[in-house]
């Protein structure tokens, strides 16, 4: 019996230690991360949101990755904000099919960050990315230089219906805009698709022989149009400019490396900065 209050004592402190587990559990922010596909940069994007967040345990965070599919991605933004998110995280896959599950979730009270990608609509928290419109405004600056604004000049775009595709191509086009011997002869419609890229990049060289530089929206899409040309005894033909800038061994700096980009632009993840 004299053990009896330092029984009760030890089973009241594991009580409380109980409920403030619990309560730590509870007080837990929770933080759903819509991605809308994969790719190196993209790997490293979630890579520095992991680093960033081995700092912040109070954070339980999950990842959903639509696989290029816009559909899939607004069911998955749907899923998230059933498990009772506290923000949302979303990088685009489309900017107008995705404009509208944005505003829906920001006006149900759930701060939404867009990183890299953006929507038609002003119904969000914030958004986090680089200026788009610089980079390609900066590549066009580079080409002008490096070539004395002469060349001609295939453009290997991004589907046209996202955000960085069309601010890139903006700004690389009013670049180049006052030198006329610097010319576009043609915009390599790849959708994104590096298949469908290797089948269509050999004829736009065939149809347009005289071309000398080629500006990936991507070091991705870049390096498989040099790749399919190196197979045809024709890669040095083009002198590749690309857009990412990520170490490691499928990034663009590596392609440089390898031979299959002579440049890159940097375009920052803002992995570590959103969270």
């Amino acid at each position: 019996m004299k053990y009896l209050p330092f029984c009760l004592f030890l089973f009241l402190m594991l009580l409380q230690i109980t409920a403030c587990n619990q309560k730590t559990e509870a007080k837990k922010f929770r933080i759903g991360f819509s991605q809308c596909c994969n790719d190196p940069w993209r790997e490293m994007m979630e890579q520095e949101m992991q680093m960033e967040l081995s700092f912040h345990p109070e954070v339980a965070f999950e990842i959903a990755v639509a696989g290029n599919s816009s559909d899939t991605q607004i069911n998955q933004i749907r899923a998230l904000v059933d498990q009772g998110i506290d923000l949302l995280i979303v990088a685009p896959n489309e900017t107008e099919p995705l404009t509208a599950i944005v505003e829906e979730v920001y006006n149900s009270g759930i701060p939404v960050i867009l990183i890299d990608r953006k929507v038609n609509s002003e119904n969000y928290t914030a958004f986090v990315g680089a200026d788009n419109y610089q980079i390609g405004k900066t590549a066009g600056d580079y080409i002008i230089s490096k070539f004395n604004g002469v060349g001609k000049i295939l453009e290997i775009q991004l589907a046209m219906n996202i955000s960085p595709a069309i601010e890139r191509s903006r700004g690389f086009r009013d670049a180049i805009a006052a030198f006329p011997d610097l010319e576009i002869v043609a915009a390599v419609k790849s959708e994104g698709d590096t298949e469908k890229l290797v089948e269509a990049f050999p004829l736009y060289v065939n149809q347009y022989p005289a071309a000398t530089i080629a500006f990936g929206h991507t070091d991705g899409l870049c390096q498989t149009a040099a790749k399919v040309l190196d197979t045809l005894g024709k890669k040095d033909q083009l002198f590749y400019l690309g857009v990412d800038g990520t170490p490691g061994p499928n990034g663009g700096l590596q392609a440089i490396d390898d031979g299959f980009l002579n440049a890159t632009m940097l375009y920052p993840t803002g992995g570590t900065e959103v969270i």
